[in-house]
């Protein structure tokens, strides 16, 4: 498997990961890639002049096996002299309180007890565990996703303080490491639960691509990564330059110049978006193409801001709508100060008001799209086999199954508005949606909440309660446009990069 300790040595060095002198917060869970992390840091501590400080998070979730992770992380760090802080948080109440699953919420958690810990002891560095499958991995999840060639790039070795210099070996040399050198370590229950996309790819997809295409698919995938980085880079100067003449910090907002921004080419235009985006609010989770594209639509179709006026939300609690001077990214939720000069980005202020919430998502098909708003995650795939349909379409609170062919592949959720109407199953015309919501007892407070679901302008399911009878499935159905709701704690994505 090659002499890992040198690989990972010319690794940091290649990317000067460290300096001597540095303090370095590493993050070691007890499972063997970040066992054999702490080893490696240990030896190269002495050539490389750094000081290491153990950090281990117990997330409070498996009682007992949680505790014993704890000790065994500290009495590792015992036995190599490094000094060690093992904090803890209530994980689930986290998530409970961010209406965010478990693994979100779990990795915010850890992110902020290391940042916080390297604050506390001085640490310029913070080494975490990602090895070369972890990689591969992130570029599968990112591609089935649909991304574009940042997140093709995938993990990065450097990022900010955040180092991982495991990125060139992968977790079958690391465990082998640990046993040359006696080491044990502690698994993790999550890491096989089918539950989590990243387990599914990890040992189903990628064990059927090695089949498939031979051994190396993790070593090309992460290949893939690193070659992708350098363009990235390049791409990322002139994103910087470019953005210093487009936008314009306005309080929490961002606005980007609608004339300069579409004078740019198309992949620029995408990268200000999400830059704008993360100006304002880092998402849970990287935007996917159809996000991004959602805005750009929203630009090109110039709706007046106003009242009701076309919203794209995206991850993170952040809105994108189209003022008189531009494109505005900001927080979903935003406070307007009354600046005495009348209408300002072509909304109209009053002293302080809120923009009435609301919210707009593109679906793909297939995918999903998460609505926080509603607590849901929606997904969308397509059964080519009508027989296949089972219970009757349309009446379970969850689950819709309609008619493709006349769907379309192009669907937009958003929130409820003013007129809207849609021909309820069993009807056969149309019924304001506010008279559909008073029948169905749907008490007011919650109707913004209800997601809709639209091909082009029709209503096609109210999610939880009736699909549309003109998308309904007939006996001339050939292909059934499958809708599910879940629960949010149910999101996969990848959660460790």
């Amino acid at each position: 498997m090659g002499d890992v300790y040198g690989r990972v040595l010319r690794y940091a060095e290649r990317h000067q990961m460290f300096s001597p002198g540095d303090a370095v917060v590493v993050a070691v869970s007890g499972g063997a890639d970040s066992v054999a992390l702490l080893h490696l840091l240990w030896r190269m501590a002495g050539r490389l002049g750094l000081r290491l400080h153990v950090g281990h998070l117990n997330h409070l979730l498996r009682g007992g096996q949680a505790e014993e992770d704890a000790r065994f992380v500290a009495e590792l760090a015992g036995f190599l002299g490094i000094p060690c802080t093992v904090g803890r948080e209530d994980v689930a109440a986290r998530a409970a309180s961010a209406r965010v699953g478990l693994e979100e919420a779990g990795r915010e958690a850890r992110y902020d007890f290391l940042r916080r810990l390297a604050a506390e002891v001085g640490a310029r560095r913070i080494a975490l565990g990602h090895t070369r499958d972890d990689q591969a991995e992130t570029v599968l999840m990112r591609l089935l996703r649909g991304t574009g060639i940042e997140g093709l790039a995938g993990i990065p070795p450097v990022r900010g303080p955040i180092v991982r210099p495991l990125l060139t070996v992968g977790h079958a040399e690391l465990e082998e490491y640990c046993r040359e050198q006696g080491l044990t370590w502690r698994l993790d229950p999550y890491n096989f639960d089918p539950g989590y996309l990243r387990n599914r790819v990890r040992h189903r997809l990628l064990p059927c691509l090695e089949e498939v295409a031979g051994a190396g698919v993790r070593e090309r995938l992460a290949e893939l990564a690193e070659a992708l980085r350098s363009d990235v880079e390049w791409l990322r100067e002139v994103e910087e330059q470019t953005l210093a003449r487009v936008a314009t910090r306005r309080g929490d907002s961002v606005v980007l110049d609608a004339a300069r921004l579409e004078a740019l080419s198309p992949a620029l235009r995408g990268r200000l978006v999400r830059r704008a985006v993360h100006m304002v609010k880092q998402p849970g989770r990287q935007l996917g193409l159809a996000h991004v594209q959602a805005v750009l639509d929203l630009l090109a179709r110039r709706t007046p801001a106003g009242e009701g006026a076309p919203e794209v939300h995206l991850p993170g609690g952040v809105v994108a709508w189209v003022a008189s001077d531009g494109l505005v990214i900001e927080p979903a939720v935003a406070e307007r100060q009354s600046t005495g000069a009348g209408p300002v980005g072509g909304v109209t202020r009053r002293g302080k008001r809120e923009r009435p919430v609301g919210y707009q998502y593109a679906l793909p098909v297939p995918g999903f799209v998460e609505v926080p708003e509603a607590g849901l995650i929606l997904h969308a795939h397509v059964l080519h086999d009508p027989a296949a349909q089972g219970a009757e379409p349309g009446r379970l609170a969850r689950r819709a199954m309609l008619d493709y062919n006349k769907t379309g592949a192009q669907l937009l959720v958003r929130s409820w508005r003013p007129g809207d109407r849609f021909v309820p199953l069993g009807m056969e015309s149309p019924k304001k949606l506010h008279d559909f919501f008073v029948d169905e007892k749907v008490p007011r407070v919650q109707r913004q909440r209800i997601p809709l679901v639209l091909s082009g302008d029709e209503i096609i399911w109210v999610v939880g309660y009736r699909i549309d009878h003109r998308y309904r499935v007939t006996p001339a159905t050939r292909d059934i446009l499958v809708l599910e709701a879940s629960g949010m704690e149910d999101l996969e994505e990848e959660r460790g990069a």
